[in-house]
């Protein structure tokens, strides 16, 4: 038995190498090329060593706004879904954390999706309870969260869009709001509000939660960032395009120090007003981030300023679990975050409410449609 396991294993390890030998020949020791956008409103720039810049202390202090959210499923079936959703802020100089001054650095709220029939077809509709009333001016309006189920800008493939789906859609527009909130109530002019992903609006009806919020920060002179921590863009020769800007730094003269490169990509898309830079914030860092600046601000901007701001999120991103990457995010995430048993709890409260008003049978029956994973699941834990 012991000569049939151990022939088992040598096999699996023969597979594995085969995989490896494989990938690496078809991603490694291939030229960087040059930075991939195939749609025409984004006109790259070839790779130039010229493009680095270090990274310094900037001497300000200028206040950070890092905002983030979070939302997890409490109960839900095909035609419903109750989310438990949460906008979290936090401010920042440098490395030294500051206290909010007019706003709460949390806001919680349920996000109730339902489908609903009109004119031959299935949408979703959305409404929220606030965990304060007072909380309601922070949200997005109801009718901007009506969408037809099979709407292709929020669909993967053919199918119908899950109504899970929906809230998140409601928390990236609560995010957009309470940050022009933040930028009203908190920050003043050269400060910066840092969000979590892409400048990029892509949602229907996004741009409009966005573009409030940008005029804002327009108003208020306070610049609006966006640090992502994952990119799907390549270049031409299919390499990740952060990772090839990374590879490339190993030969410049910014080799073993925080640094930032531009320019990567001119934008003229009108739902992306970003200028692009890639990051690397720390000098122990093994990761290279996309960084967005709002493009109005960006063009206005001196390249001191620019390098200024930069510097000034490169001092947040010195922790020690995670070098290289604002704290200032982790922290956001970490508050914003509804966990698996916090989800669970609330189920369970949630339950016994329904159960005490008489709708726990007929909510059961539309839950039996959609739990038999969750059944198997239990089954091969146990």
């Amino acid at each position: 038995m012991f000569t049939t396991y151990f022939g088992m294993v040598v096999n699996v390890l023969l597979l594995i190498n085969e995989v490896l030998k494989k990938i690496g020949e078809r991603l490694f020791d291939l030229p960087l090329g040059k930075p991939s956008f195939s749609d025409p409103r984004y006109i790259s720039h070839d790779f130039n060593l010229s493009h680095f810049h270090s990274i310094g202390d900037s001497g300000r202090d200028s206040m950070m706004s890092f905002v983030d959210g979070g939302n997890g499923l409490v109960f839900g079936a095909p035609n419903f879904a109750i989310h438990l959703t949460r906008v979290c802020f936090n401010l920042f100089m440098g490395a030294t954390r500051c206290m909010p001054k007019n706003l709460p650095s949390i806001i919680e709220f349920y996000t109730i999706s339902c489908a609903s029939y009109s004119g031959g077809r299935i949408f979703y509709e959305t409404e929220f309870v606030p965990a304060r009333e007072e909380w309601v001016k922070f949200l997005p309006g109801n009718k901007d969260l009506i969408f037809d189920s099979f709407d292709p800008a929020l669909r993967t493939g053919s199918t119908r869009v899950p109504i899970s789906r929906v809230a998140e859609v409601a928390r990236l527009f609560a995010e957009w709001r309470y940050a022009g909130y933040i930028i009203e109530e908190e920050l003043d002019s050269g400060d910066m509000l840092i969000r979590d992903g892409t400048l990029q609006t892509m949602t229907p009806n996004e741009s409009k939660y966005a573009d409030e919020t940008e005029r804002k920060a327009l108003s208020k002179n306070a610049i609006i960032i966006g640090l992502s921590k994952t990119s799907s863009l390549l270049t031409t020769t299919g390499l990740s395009l952060f990772a090839a800007i990374g590879e490339l730094a190993e030969s410049s003269a910014v080799a073993g120090s925080s640094w930032f490169y531009h320019p990567i990509v001119d934008i003229t898309h009108p739902e992306h007003r970003a200028e692009m830079y890639a990051v690397k914030l720390h000098p122990q860092s093994d990761y290279v981030f996309k960084l967005e600046i709002f493009k109005p601000q960006a063009k206005a901007m001196s390249f001191g300023e620019i390098e200024a701001s930069i510097g000034d999120i490169a001092a947040n991103s010195c922790d020690g679990a995670f070098p290289g990457y604002p704290y200032g995010l982790l922290d956001a995430d970490r508050f914003a975050r509804v966990s698996y048993e916090e989800k669970e709890s609330r189920k369970i409260q949630f339950l016994a409410c329904a159960y005490k008003d008489g709708l726990f049978e007929r909510l059961k029956k539309c839950h039996k449609s959609s739990d038999a994973h969750d059944v198997i699941n239990a089954m091969v834990k146990s």
